[in-house]
């Protein structure tokens, strides 16, 4: 399924202990944001690397990394453009560190984002550990609808099954090895639609723990207008109804679009997080599930 992924750990004489592996397409003002944050981390520079994986930008942004190579352990791959989840897999086979860490381009670390991380993953190895995405853009009224939409999923299953079941792949971390023996990012999703969900599914099919580290927080500056608002979630919907094959072929759940009741807790949302302009927020969100169903059923492979 991921024939970029490879197993062996290159030799190495530095003491690097996690590697941050960043997808990035044509985006080289966020990057260079992203970048500036992670040269500010507390965590030592000679403990992690950053690999930094060019999904085919129409740029050279070998512009936008040497400036941080004095400051950062630092790489840049570049691939022809097969997607997010393709450039992380390509991004873990070359990562030197004994932990991986990911986030997208568009995101900004907290200072302490990467020692936390660490820190957890060195007490708890075999475990996936999430942290908290902030949306930065608050003046955006859909960016923030789409993150509070996240922001309740995250709240509404742990609630109800007393389990998390999923991270977004701009704040995880997890082991090396862990991820290669639960065979990386599903590369049959071609865009962000869905392939970190996946992935943590396989990641509890295969009996492994998931945990949540409210202190690990990334602030996402995901810049949406009504069009591309509109998009996402139609490709999200897409990307639900390859999840629920792919759990079908794994023997798990039957397929299925979602439970009454999730739609139904979306309702209070924008008044219970007390919202300057919940109506707007609450029309955003019933369009957002209307676009992902029709997403779901324009999905025919």
């Amino acid at each position: 399924m991921n024939a970029t992924l490879k197993p062996e750990n290159p030799e190495i004489d530095e003491p690097t202990q996690i590697s941050v592996v960043i997808p990035t397409f044509n985006r080289p003002d966020k990057l260079k944001a992203c970048l500036h944050s992670l040269s500010g981390q507390t965590l030592s520079t000679k403990n992690f690397e950053v690999v930094v994986v060019d999904d085919g930008s129409d740029m050279d942004l070998s512009q936008v990394t040497n400036g941080f190579r004095k400051h950062i352990q630092l790489r840049l791959l570049r691939q022809d453009n097969a997607g997010p989840a393709s450039a992380r897999n390509a991004g873990v086979a070359a990562s030197r560190g004994r932990f991986i860490a990911l986030t997208d381009d568009d995101c900004l670390l907290h200072e302490d984002w990467l020692s936390i991380m660490l820190r957890n993953l060195q007490s708890k190895p075999g475990v996936l550990f999430g942290g908290k995405t902030i949306n930065q853009l608050d003046d955006n009224i859909y960016s923030l609808t789409s993150q509070l939409l996240i922001d309740h999923l995250y709240d509404y299953h742990t609630k109800k099954s007393r389990n998390l079941m999923f991270f977004t792949s701009n704040n995880m971390a997890l082991s090396r090895a862990g991820f290669l023996a639960c065979g990386g990012f599903n590369e049959d999703f071609p865009m962000a639609s869905g392939e970190d969900r996946e992935f943590c599914d396989r990641w509890l099919h295969d009996e492994n723990d998931l945990e949540f580290e409210s202190a690990a927080t990334v602030y996402h500056r995901h810049d949406l207008h009504f069009g591309s608002f509109c998009e996402l979630h139609f490709r999200y919907g897409k990307g639900a109804k390859r999840f629920w094959r792919c759990r079908t072929k794994r023997g798990q759940d039957s397929l299925t679009i979602g439970k009454l009741a999730f739609y139904a807790s979306l309702i209070p949302l924008p008044w219970k997080r007390g919202l300057s302009r919940p109506w707007s927020v609450f029309f955003l969100l019933t369009l957002s599930q209307l676009v992902n169903v029709a997403g779901y059923f324009s999905q025919r492979d």
